[in-house]
């Protein structure tokens, strides 16, 4: 009871609470951030290559080929192209993205953690000799 009623006889600085580094809730809101990011952007792709497919279908209905199987091959290159391309190319890239995103989220958390200084229970060790 003491301390509260210390607390608030101190003055307190808005800037000093709002520049305050709160670990916890800051790693907590950077983390749910990544898992927001890959929820986002896999649900985009799913809704953008569905309407590329779409678009894909109409061009190739659209064209005319003198040479049935010429009007085949196009169209399977077509649509397959559009399916790697959301199905492994961009969903590849976001995961990675994803996974940029979450070590770096762990990096700043010990970047900060070692310029807290002292107060650590542990230190950290240097950069090994190769």
């Amino acid at each position: 009871m003491l301390a509260a009623l210390d607390l608030m006889k101190t003055k307190l600085s808005i800037d000093e609470i709002l520049n305050q580094t709160f670990f916890g809730l800051d790693t907590l809101a950077m983390l749910g951030d990544v898992e927001h990011f890959i929820e986002f952007s896999e649900s985009n792709i799913t809704w953008q290559k569905q309407c590329e497919y779409r678009r894909a279908e109409r061009e190739c209905d659209e064209k005319e080929f003198d040479d049935p199987s010429m009007e085949a091959q196009y169209r399977d290159q077509m649509l397959e192209g559009v399916l790697y391309r959301f199905n492994v190319g961009l969903a590849q890239r976001i995961r990675y993205a994803g996974l940029t995103a979450l070590i770096t989220t762990i990096e700043w958390c010990l970047f900060s953690l070692k310029n807290v200084g002292s107060g650590l229970a542990f230190c950290f060790l240097g950069k090994p000799d190769l």
